[in-house]
């Protein structure tokens, strides 16, 4: 019939057509094959090279700088700014003689110097070609402490307390005779002004104490070495066992009471009223400058004349080696 013969010929044209498309897909099959051998292949050598340049260079850095006697270290150049000794920082650092000086983790020399109880800072750094240089700069001492010990034989109290140093931050240190000759230890007892009421057991070797009171008179000693009244009246003791107040104790027995806030303005107090007892040539026995109005005072009985306060660490620094 009609539309059958014309379905015939339909079926012979797509049949050619089919093996028309498969001779021209095969050609491009093998193309992309040979795209992709050589993509692959690319990847590979870039690996290859990759990998024997990284290796390479570890072993020319090993070889020219790691393993390099010219970088081997000859010599430690270790200073602080106060008594610390340079045989210390050298054996605090745990730098040897001889170690390489790029292989050296200056991280780790910093950490281990910083702690020591008494370095506050440390910098760290290379000298080519072969020296360490290390820089430190110390807890200054602005206060101490008396500290009980423990028996732990016989138990109870030892008679004799541990003297602490406290610095400016509240960290604790220990006078420490292989550092500091006897003599400078006894003079920096005699300066520093004593804390005494305070909790014994909240003093940590090497911590920074958290008793806010505490805080509190070294903020106090700090803001005293920034008045006009530093160099002329020095502090002896602070008195913390009054809550929220601090009794101070100066040179000459002059009393004289802070509350915990802020210290500038009651200094400031404290100076115009020794300016005006040195007017009217009395010596101020005891004031309460925690109280702002009518403030509560009372002289001595007999005129004295005020004595020149004694230098504190700030201005006279006891534990700066001596050259």
């Amino acid at each position: 019939m009609f539309w059958q013969r014309k379905k015939t010929g339909n079926r012979r044209l797509d049949r050619h057509e089919v093996l028309d498309v498969k001779l021209r897909s095969a050609p491009l099959k093998a193309a992309r094959w040979r795209a992709a051998s050589l993509i692959a292949c690319g990847c590979f050598a870039a690996a290859l090279g990759f990998m024997l340049f990284w290796k390479g260079s570890e072993w020319v850095l090993k070889k020219m700088v790691f393993e390099n006697d010219t970088f081997a270290i000859r010599t430690v150049d270790a200073q602080s700014d106060g008594v610390i000794s340079e045989e210390k920082l050298r054996l605090w650092s745990r730098v040897r003689i001889g170690d390489n000086l790029f292989a050296l983790d200056l991280a780790r020399v910093r950490r281990d110097l910083e702690l020591a109880p008494l370095v506050q800072s440390a910098e760290v750094e290379r000298v080519l070609p072969n020296t360490l240089r290390i820089r430190t700069r110390e807890r200054i001492p602005v206060a101490q402490v008396l500290v009980p010990q423990m028996r732990a034989a016989q138990g109870g109290i030892d008679p004799a307390p541990l003297r602490y140093f406290l610095d400016q931050d509240g960290y604790v240190l220990l006078p420490v005779p292989g550092i500091q000759p006897a003599s400078m230890i006894q003079e920096t007892e005699d300066i520093l002004p004593l804390l005494f009421g305070a909790n014994p057991f909240g003093f940590k070797l090497g911590e920074a104490v958290t008793n806010q009171k505490v805080k509190s008179a070294l903020r106090l000693l700090e803001a005293f070495q920034r008045s006009e009244l530093y160099g002329v009246e020095d502090i002896r003791s602070v008195d913390l066992t009054t809550p929220q107040v601090m009794t101070i104790v100066t040179g000459n027995g002059t009393e004289v009471s802070f509350s915990e806030e802020t210290p500038e303005p009651q200094l400031a107090r404290w100076n115009r009223l020794r300016g005006e007892s040195v007017r009217m040539g009395k010596v101020i026995a005891w004031v309460d400058l925690s109280i702002t109005n009518n403030v509560p005072l009372r002289w001595h009985e007999a005129a004295v004349t005020p004595a020149p306060g004694k230098p504190q660490l700030k201005t006279q620094r006891p534990w700066k080696r001596h050259a």
